[in-house]
């Protein structure tokens, strides 16, 4: 009897130390991005996690990486395409499971599918540093009595719809800097690091070319998606044009080129598809 208590125990041990994994997962391949997608409420991209539904759609396997090893874009370092060809994921949290245990999820999901391996370490990369330019930030927190100031940090939302001028306009209801460099990371696909000190969460609207919105999203108005340059050493555009810097500018920030040592998942090995759903 003792016997048989011991090899319970031993079984429930091992099962509470095992990798989180979901209980079943789909990864497809995504449509592309084009301007009827950008339409208001039809854009399906991000991450979102709703009564043990984890639904994610329209992102490249680096930004997979992101989530599961919860860390920036440009900390992932690897083969060029794994920032190129996106993917729809919807899994289930097993019963007993959390939120939190969702990176968990991804990396043994990512292992699982995409045989991906990776390790950490310490590089010196290129960034830019997001700082405030002089006259000082031209954007203000909503105010205490909007439905956006009653908010947290995590409720952040940008809308995104068509201006009349022909470009793509991002609307910001809430938004802490840290935030908004992840967000030029992924537009500029180059490291962004808030270097600002503004510590609030605010109100602002970005207006880009509906080539920078697409080329961040994988897709594009012309057919084919354009190929981005991979990597996490990449040469961004000059920051004296582009519609990402030029909407920069008009909010009294601007970016500065700079080295600094990050902590960086390098990629050992990975395929390209993912094993059957």
């Amino acid at each position: 009897m003792q016997k048989h208590l011991l090899l319970a125990a031993l079984a429930a041990a091992g099962a509470c130390g095992q990798t989180p994994a979901f209980e079943v997962a789909s990864i497809r391949p995504a449509a592309q991005i084009t301007p009827e997608t950008i339409a208001p409420g039809r854009l399906h991209v991000g991450m979102k996690i709703d009564e043990g539904k984890v639904d994610i759609g329209h992102l490249s396997l680096r930004d997979l990486m992101m989530l599961a090893y919860e860390v920036k874009l440009f900390q992932i370092s690897g083969p060029e395409w794994v920032a190129q060809e996106r993917f729809d994921v919807l899994a289930k949290i097993p019963e007993g499971g959390t939120k939190d245990q969702v990176p968990a999820m991804l990396r043994a999901l990512l292992a699982e599918r995409f045989k991906l391996m990776a390790h950490r370490e310490q590089r010196e990369l290129s960034v830019y540093a997001l700082v405030v330019a002089n006259g000082g930030p031209k954007f203000k927190e909503p105010p205490a009595d909007s439905p956006a100031a009653s908010g947290t940090a995590r409720d952040a939302t940008a809308k995104i719809t068509p201006a009349p001028n022909g470009q793509i306009r991002m609307e910001v209801e809430r938004m802490p800097m840290s935030r908004l460099a992840e967000t030029l990371t992924q537009l500029l696909n180059h490291p962004v690091i808030d270097h600002t000190g503004l510590n609030g969460s605010y109100q602002f609207a970005l207006e880009l070319s509906i080539q920078d919105v697409a080329q961040a999203m994988g897709g594009s108005p012309f057919g084919a998606a354009p190929q981005p340059p991979g990597g996490t050493a990449l040469a961004a555009s000059d920051p004296s044009g582009g519609s990402v810097f030029q909407s920069i500018q008009r909010l009294g920030l601007r970016l500065e080129k700079q080295k600094a040592s990050i902590e960086t998942i390098v990629i050992d090995s990975v395929e390209k598809s993912p094993t059957e759903n």
